[in-house]
């Protein structure tokens, strides 16, 4: 009789405990289209895909700062809101390509620099995973570029900058059309005559630019 009564007593306990971490487990995780993901706080997690995540959640959903990274061997780094990248953060992808600044909704805008692996870069402003707005692109061989952008092109007037030379250029959607005399930046070195040199030469590609219809 005393034996029942103590195994009673441990299956009604370990019943109890069940029904404790089922609710512990409920609290903590949330569960979307049949997967369950972390409810909130610091956690590590991997996807069925193979990507792993580790960082902040909140409702279930990655919020707050967090690394994720991908089987591919991509990296993301940084802030994330409602589960999309939104925030300062960093992008590494798997060809070697890296963005570092701003996202919007899990899309590159606002601020940012896209280093290329085989050398070169673009720094300037972003819309929709698009370089759009003003900004520098530098190629493998040091030249710059310096003006607008429009859906991922050079658009209108721009400076370009080859070592020791410069010119005004002009593009229409990515496509160069016009182009000033190149000047030696060094020669001078009088920032008025230099000014005064650079402005003959823009209006000069500003001429040819409004011709072909490409500085709107």
């Amino acid at each position: 009789e005393t034996s029942r009564i103590v195994v009673l007593a441990i299956w009604r306990w370990l019943r109890l405990l069940n029904k404790r971490e089922k609710k512990f487990s409920l609290q903590k995780y949330h569960k979307e289209r049949g997967v369950m993901y972390p409810e909130e706080g610091y956690h590590s997690y991997v996807y069925p895909d193979g990507s792993k995540y580790e960082g902040f959640w909140s409702a279930g959903k990655r919020h707050g700062h967090g690394i994720h990274e991908f089987p591919s061997g991509g990296q993301y780094n940084g802030e994330f809101r409602n589960g999309v990248r939104h925030g300062e953060g960093r992008y590494i992808y798997p060809g070697g390509d890296v963005y570092s600044g701003s996202f919007v909704a899990g899309y590159r805008e606002g601020e940012g620099e896209y280093t290329y692996a085989q050398g070169g870069s673009y720094a300037g402003e972003w819309v929709c995973d698009r370089m759009h707005g003003f900004g520098k692109a530098k190629d493998s061989d040091g030249k710059v570029l310096i003006g607008m952008w429009i859906d991922g092109h050079a658009h209108g007037k721009c400076r370009l900058e080859d070592h020791d030379t410069v010119r005004s250029v002009c593009y229409k959607t990515g496509t160069l059309v016009s182009e000033g005399e190149p000047e030696q930046r060094s020669q001078t070195n009088n920032p008025l005559s230099d000014g005064l040199n650079w402005l003959t030469n823009a209006i000069a590609c500003n001429l040819g630019c409004e011709a072909l219809g490409c500085g709107t």
